[in-house]
């Protein structure tokens, strides 16, 4: 019995004596950093758990330190999440937790292409007709709701390369610039997060037509890493799922990192086969994959 307490004792100490690295990656100018902070805090104050943030300058270089094993708890969108189960490097993580929203008034995670009122792009299959004399404007490379989906609902009208079939494709870095660039006339067409449209004056809006939204998007995971000791797993896990209650403060500073999760309410466990239904419905997984290869550099 004295053994066995002396394990159990070896093994909490163990855990808590590792640094856990929580990391995530910068959209725009927010290195995101100060989001993350509270959690972190809130972790080693409760656990013991020694931790630190760390924020990567694109997606891109993010995963790259997943697959390196440079972290040990991470937050990555879906587009992310999906390039590294697609890429050909092995990575020591998995994902645990996702945050969703039990508000059934909430907006959902969508993205949009969106038009001027006057364009001659009526409706969402008009775009083939009119797409090489169209500048189309996404958001950055790494994004989900501003370049993935809007390629992947590309591809259901034939069009598997954007580039070769618009006039021009420019990522304008964030999804207010993508839109702001269709009302200034910059751009013909340009696909964002649904979420930016909504944040228009009514009058901005009247100026614009929205011809396509996507299916509702699962918000990105909460990585694991795999070669942390499993009890130290269980507490990170653990820590996530029971956040919004016990910690509503760095919940809150955690979700307002993201646009697409201001209207989460809490954590869900989840699985890698959580993401299965929202690429089914974009055709089948090897296309699918071909689209997010692409970007996997």
């Amino acid at each position: 019995m004295r053994r066995f307490l002396f394990l159990l004792l070896l093994l909490v100490n163990t855990a808590i004596a590792q640094k856990i690295r929580i990391a995530t990656y910068q959209y725009a100018d927010n290195p995101r950093i100060k989001n993350l902070e509270p959690l972190a805090a809130g972790i080693h104050a409760r656990t013991g758990l020694e931790t630190t943030v760390v924020s990567y300058p694109t997606v891109q270089q993010f995963i790259t330190a997943i697959q390196q094993g440079e972290v040990e708890l991470a937050f990555i969108n879906t587009f992310g999440y999906l390039l590294l189960e697609t890429a050909q490097a092995s990575y020591p993580m998995q994902p645990s937790a996702a945050m969703v929203s039990t508000d059934s008034t909430a907006r959902n995670y969508r993205s949009a292409f969106i038009v001027p009122a006057a364009s001659p792009v009526k409706n969402w299959k008009d775009i083939v007709d009119h797409a090489a004399h169209s500048r189309l404007a996404l958001v950055f490379s790494g994004s989900t709701s501003g370049n993935l989906v809007p390629r992947l609902g590309l591809t259901n009208l034939g069009i598997a390369d954007a580039e070769k079939v618009f006039q021009q494709v420019t990522y304008t870095g964030t999804h207010a610039s993508a839109l702001q660039a269709v009302l200034t006339g910059s751009a013909d067409i340009a696909a964002m997060g649904s979420a930016e449209f909504e944040k228009l004056t009514p009058e901005q809006q009247a100026r614009l037509r929205v011809i396509w939204e996507s299916p509702d998007i699962p918000l990105g995971p909460a990585l694991i890493s795999t070669r942390i000791l499993a009890a130290t797993s269980a507490i990170l896990a653990n820590e996530l799922r029971t956040l919004h209650t016990t910690d509503p403060v760095a919940f809150n500073s955690l979700k307002m990192a993201w646009s697409e999760s201001q209207t989460a309410t809490l954590f869900i466990p989840v699985t890698n086969t959580y993401y299965d239904p929202f690429i089914e419905r974009f055709g089948e997984k090897k296309q699918v994959f071909a689209i997010l290869q692409q970007f996997a550099r």
